[in-house]
């Protein structure tokens, strides 16, 4: 199997049907699983045989018509599993979700863009493939869009809420936590890849392990993701958690990327208050609340990731890197980037070799 994956007794089929159809499996019903083996599912197995999408290792093969790509999953626990992602679709998707009372506790920690195929197909921005983490509660879209030719590379940790309270002190002093543990209101949270959570993701894409322990192994890998993400979380200084719409959040992302279209500096805040339509006070603190930092933090810390996946990715030396993103002093740019990155561009260079 390609990442080494074994097939797991609780190893998931995540199943994409012909193209005149839907996706008729949401993550709702996906994480909602109640059955020992999501593969011994009567539901799945009927599903795979009247789409006639194949499963090979464990793994759902996309047919060329839907898109390219495949996906996986892996059952840790009725509280725990994870999907993995390697696609790309040819028409847009969407799908509805019900939420009930049982399924309204389950939190998505996605890990998007967390794997980077040498063939990258899309040719897209970089703005598109951004590394990043995002948390919900998964009830909280009615409706879930997966948009054509798009690069859908992520690892999806689907677990409930009871299952992180088990991991987090009872007394834990943090109101980002207690929110988070208690899912008893809508949330969003994302922060950008840090390096520790690049290298913990390769590991368990990678992973080829006995298989007597791989339940074992997958497990601690979730929890090891999971806890350098809320690691993440818990750095932000004064965290707002505050009710949010769908509508606020969908303009929130529209201002980021309109952020990270910009090459040079971003945009003044009165420029994006008016493009988001919102005061200037609401949308610096709706960016805040998602993102943990200011837009000018959140543009600096976005820039110096892509210098960082430059000098490892396509090998460009450290001053090619500083002049493609507009600095004329490279002490500057020696600044931010050990600032945002936590060491020297010329030292991450060095090992990443």
């Amino acid at each position: 199997m390609r990442a080494g994956f074994r097939k797991l007794p609780g190893k998931a089929a995540f199943l994409l049907e012909k193209p005149a159809l839907s996706l008729n499996l949401s993550y709702l019903e996906i994480a909602g699983q109640q059955l020992s083996t999501m593969t011994e599912s009567p539901f799945l197995i009927a599903l795979a045989a009247s789409v006639g999408v194949p499963i090979v290792d464990g793994k759902v093969i996309l047919q060329p018509a839907i898109g390219v790509g495949w996906l996986t999953g892996i059952e840790v626990s009725d509280q725990l599993k994870i999907l993995i992602r390697n696609f790309q679709l040819r028409k847009n998707w969407q799908q509805r979700q019900m939420v009930n009372k049982d399924n309204s506790r389950i939190l998505s920690i996605a890990f998007h863009h967390v794997f980077r195929n040498p063939e990258d197909l899309s040719g897209g921005p970089e703005k598109s493939r951004l590394p990043s983490v995002l948390l919900t509660t998964i009830g909280w879209q009615d409706q879930v869009t997966i948009p054509a030719n798009v690069e859908m590379r992520s690892i999806i940790i689907i677990v409930h809420a009871d299952y992180l309270s088990q991991l987090v002190a009872p007394d834990a002093d943090s109101d980002l936590l207690q929110a988070i543990t208690s899912a008893d209101r809508p949330i969003l949270f994302e922060e950008l890849f840090s390096p520790r959570i690049q290298e913990a993701a390769n590991e368990l894409l990678q992973a080829n392990v006995p298989p007597a322990l791989e339940k074992m192994f997958y497990r601690s890998k979730a929890d090891e993701l999971i806890y350098l993400f809320l690691a993440e979380l818990l750095k932000r200084k004064e965290p707002v958690i505050k009710a949010l719409n769908i509508a606020d959040a969908k303009m929130i992302y529209q201002v980021r990327d309109k952020i990270l279209d910009c090459s040079s500096s971003a945009p003044p805040i009165k420029e994006l208050a008016s493009f988001a339509g919102m005061s200037e006070a609401k949308l610096q603190r709706l960016f805040k609340q998602v993102f943990g930092s200011t837009i000018y933090a959140y543009y600096q810390s976005a820039r110096m990731r892509e210098a960082a996946r430059l000098i490892r990715e396509q090998r460009l030396t450290v001053s090619e890197v500083g002049y493609r993103l507009g600095y004329s002093n490279m002490s500057h740019f020696t600044r931010f980037f050990e600032t945002h990155i936590g060491i020297k561009p010329k030292k991450f260079a060095l090992s990443n070799k």
